[in-house]
């Protein structure tokens, strides 16, 4: 038996014996801060709005990458431009140097070359903008593109472009598409930098 003492401390226990992950006494730890890309060991070069122009009259062939810290893509694409870096960024006969460009902090670069989507990256050749290349996102990609800079292939056609059966609306005539149909199956979408109202004709 126990005594009311005992019986007041195995109470008080129990629900951490029994659900320690839920009910631990300690307070939840707080998340370590992600250490900036720019502070980590990596090979490739960052630049700022001060270092933008001075690096390119230094380097002739240059892959920029315009990133955000919080965007999902860039962080998906860091390890495999760090290789490339690695390769490129370190080799005495490289045909050029991949750099990257937190566009959130460094402003003016951005606003400059209208960089509205992450990562953007884009080839300059003797100072000049010469390419945006969404295609390169992985490490053979970019080392091959660096040894033999090519224009990117034509994006692709939207699909209010191609021959389809499929309605397309937008925002001034959707509701008056609508009214003349009984019945109407509608698929909302967002292909990249567009939005567009589908229309299924029944």
């Amino acid at each position: 038996q126990l005594d009311l003492i005992s019986f007041t401390k195995w109470l008080c226990l129990f629900p951490y014996a029994v659900f320690p992950s839920c009910c631990s006494p300690q307070p939840p730890q707080p998340k370590t801060p992600e250490v900036l890309w720019s502070e980590t060991d990596s090979s490739v070069f960052h630049l700022t709005d001060e270092s933008f122009d001075s690096f390119l009259e230094e380097h002739p062939a240059a892959l920029v990458m315009f990133y955000a810290p919080w965007c999902g893509h860039c962080k998906k694409m860091k390890p495999e431009y760090d290789e490339a870096a690695e390769v490129l960024n370190k080799a005495t006969d490289s045909p050029g140097v991949l750099a990257a460009v937190d566009a959130t902090v460094h402003k003016a670069v951005g606003d400059r070359y209208k960089i509205s989507g992450f990562p953007t990256v884009k080839y300059f050749e003797k100072g000049e903008e010469k390419y945006t290349l969404p295609h390169l996102r992985n490490k053979n990609k970019i080392i091959e593109f660096m040894h033999n800079p090519q224009a990117p292939p034509p994006p692709e056609q939207s699909w209010e472009d191609k021959p389809s059966s499929v309605s397309h609306l937008g925002s001034e005539d959707f509701r008056e598409a609508l009214k003349k149909k009984k019945h109407a199956l509608v698929m909302f979408y967002a292909p990249c930098k567009e939005f567009l109202f589908t229309f299924l004709v029944p």
